[in-house]
C-alpha cells in the first residue's frame, strides 16, 4: 500500500551506499534532495533506506568501505511487508554518518525499543493484575 507523506512530515531514516556514495548507480551528495518522475516500486524503483539503523546492515556490508547517511523521505512511500526498509519517490541525504556513529546509533535505537517493551509489558502485568 503507498503512503502520502508530505516534506513537512519526512520520515527520518538511514540509508547506506556503495564506497563512492551510490546506490543501483545512482550517485548521491550530501544536502541534495533527489525525486523519482515515475512509479515508486520496492525492490525495484525509487529511493530506499531503513527507519532503524541496525536494519541497514541487512542490505550493506558491516564494513569502512560502506558509506551510510541519515535520510528524510516523503512523497509516495512504500513499506516491505518485513517493515525492515521502505521506499519513496522523494529522499534527502541529510548528513553522512561513519560506520562508528551508525554502530551507535544502532545500539541505542535498539536500547530504547527494548525499554519501550519492557514499558508495555510492565503495564499489561499491571492491568492483568487490576483485572482480578
Amino acid at each position: 500500500m503507498i503512503k502520502t507523506i508530505s516534506k513537512e512530515n519526512a520520515i527520518v531514516a538511514y540509508k547506506g551506499f556503495n564506497n563512492d556514495f551510490s546506490c543501483l548507480d545512482f550517485h548521491y551528495e550530501v544536502g541534495n534532495e533527489y525525486k523519482l518522475d515515475g512509479e515508486v516500486v520496492l525492490c525495484k524503483s525509487g529511493f530506499h533506506a531503513c527507519e532503524k539503523p541496525i536494519d541497514v546492515f541487512s542490505y550493506y556490508e558491516l564494513s569502512s568501505h560502506t558509506r551510510y547517511a541519515i535520510v528524510e523521505l516523503w512523497g509516495d512511500v512504500v513499506y516491505a511487508c518485513n517493515k525492515k526498509k521502505l521506499c519513496a519517490s522523494c529522499i534527502k541525504i541529510v548528513k553522512e554518518l561513519s560506520l562508528k556513529e551508525m554502530i551507535t546509533l544502532a545500539i541505542r535505537m535498539s536500547e530504547k525499543d527494548s525499554s519501550l517493551t519492557n514499558e508495555y509489558d510492565e503495564c499489561k502485568d499491571k492491568s492483568f493484575a487490576s483485572d482480578k
